[in-house]
């Protein structure tokens, strides 16, 4: 399948943020495939299978082109224009019953004050969006609406069509696809460098095979921009092929006349797909019972933080699985304390499972190790 848009964490970021912020707008197809990646959610008990597992962690900068100068803007419009600085660490969990879980750790996000208190985490579901902030303690909880979960439904059954394949695909330019491209009315140009631009009406499409590039502009009637997209790709460690930088341009209609333009470059430190392990979601009306682990991507350690016993000295235990299913690290810790700090800078760059278990109970969590 080939995808002309990259994946984005757009829906969980957006509800953990003021409604006047930025949320990336896709074509239908697009918006489609996101929602049910990010809406998603496994509604059963039992454990599953982890068919396979996405990790990326995202800088993204939003800029703001205009004519004038800022102070030639209320100061309303000016702190609209101020810089918007992202860093997101996002893990999603897709299952063989095609539920999937969105979560999302927020590194940086210079739309938060440091006096305001903001989330460290979202999960988005099935039933809702959770916020968390940086102790675990669950700061708010909004139930999708009626038309939301509905839609759910629909997406659900598409998303069993759409295969496993949600790593953005890299187009090239093949002489098929420069034949069709022809032969649907589109005028070549060779513009140089490798690069090459198709143009039909109001659809701009350019594409450097050596560079791995694809880019995408569609023009108003007047020959003014409506949106532009830019993807660059590389081969990351796991050999796949992957978007390293991808730059959104479209007018900020906040602004009357196109006279502002909105630039979204989002790079991907991290971007890979693995398979294997094993995984639970549990209803969203259970306990909040679960592990948070933060850095999450690790480098040289890591925090699980857990539900404290209430019972003094109580024994329990932390154990590190990679996705072969050996154990890697086995830890006892004290229940009541509710957080320990493993060592990980011995492990290999990839994802690994953790097992809490105290008592009766039993909790499971991954991180990626960078």
């Amino acid at each position: 399948m080939r995808f002309m848009l990259t994946l984005r964490n757009g829906v969980a970021g957006a509800c953990a943020v003021p409604t006047n912020m930025h949320v990336p707008r896709l074509s239908a197809k697009w918006l489609m495939l996101v929602c049910v990646i990010a809406l998603s959610a496994s509604h059963t008990k039992a454990q599953t299978t982890l068919l396979y597992t996405i990790n990326y962690v995202a800088d993204r900068t939003t800029m703001y082109v205009y004519p004038d100068s800022l102070q030639s803007y209320l100061i309303h419009e000016q702190i609209a224009l101020l810089p918007v600085y992202q860093r997101d660490s996002v893990i999603r969990m897709v299952y063989t019953n095609k539920d999937v879980k969105n979560i999302t750790y927020y590194k940086a996000d210079s739309r938060f004050e440091d006096w305001m208190t903001r989330p460290a985490k979202s999960i988005v579901d099935k039933k809702s969006v959770k916020l968390y902030n940086s102790s675990g303690m669950l700061m708010l909880t909004q139930t999708h609406s009626a038309d939301y979960k509905a839609l759910y439904s629909d997406l659900k059954t598409q998303m069993s069509t759409l295969g496993t394949d949600l790593i953005p695909d890299y187009v090239q330019l093949t002489n098929t696809l420069k034949s069709n491209l022809l032969a649907n009315g589109f005028v070549m140009t060779n513009l140089g460098g490798g690069t090459y631009r198709f143009v039909k009406d109001s659809v701009e499409v350019r594409y450097n095979n050596s560079r791995k590039m694809n880019e995408m502009r569609l023009y108003h009637a007047d020959g003014s921009l409506k949106y532009a997209l830019l993807r660059d790709f590389a081969v990351n460690s796991f050999g796949q092929t992957t978007p390293v930088l991808t730059q959104e341009r479209r007018p900020d209609t906040r602004f009357p006349g196109g006279c502002v333009e909105e630039v979204v470059t989002t790079k991907y430190p991290t971007y890979y797909m693995v398979y294997g392990g094993t995984g639970k979601i549990e209803e969203d009306d259970m306990a909040e019972d679960e592990l948070y682990i933060s850095p999450n991507p690790a480098t040289t350690e890591t925090t699980i933080s857990y539900p404290p016993e209430q019972t003094d000295n109580a024994t329990a235990m932390v154990e590190v699985f990679d996705l072969t299913g050996k154990m890697v690290i086995q830890k006892y810790v004290n229940a009541s304390e509710g957080s320990v700090v493993i060592n990980t800078s011995s492990l290999e760059a990839g994802v690994y499972a953790v097992i809490y278990t105290c008592a009766l109970l039993k909790l499971e969590s991954q991180f990626v190790k960078q």
